[in-house]
């Protein structure tokens, strides 16, 4: 079988482009799971596994249990993580430059 020509006018491989754009995009979404898991979370939505679990615990989307698993639908887990979006200040970057914290962790602190 050979494909078929490309479409010469610049028209048609604008749209062809669209077409294929959408297409794609459709194609993702309906591979994502309809369900998450605190151990699929990080992976299909970007949020760790403790503060999903605090989520769920709180009440912040609908979820249940499953022996030790806690299922939520992908869709709300997402419209809760883009309406609780973190926005970083130029003092917390101020502060996140300094030593100060990696020398709390490590146990030391600074006098005088």
């Amino acid at each position: 079988m050979t494909s078929p020509p490309e479409p010469t006018d610049p028209l048609a491989a604008l749209l062809d482009a669209r077409i294929r754009a959408a297409v794609e995009a459709k194609v993702a979404e309906l591979q994502k799971p309809t369900h998450v898991t605190q151990r699929a979370v990080l992976a299909v939505v970007g949020v760790p596994a403790t503060t999903y679990l605090e989520a769920a615990r709180a009440g912040a989307f609908a979820s249940y249990k499953v022996q030790r698993l806690v299922y939520a639908k992908t869709a709300d887990v997402i419209a809760w993580v883009e309406s609780h979006k973190v926005h970083v200040g130029t003092e917390d970057k101020a502060a996140a430059a300094t030593s100060e914290p990696r020398l709390t962790r490590a146990g030391w602190r600074r006098v005088g």
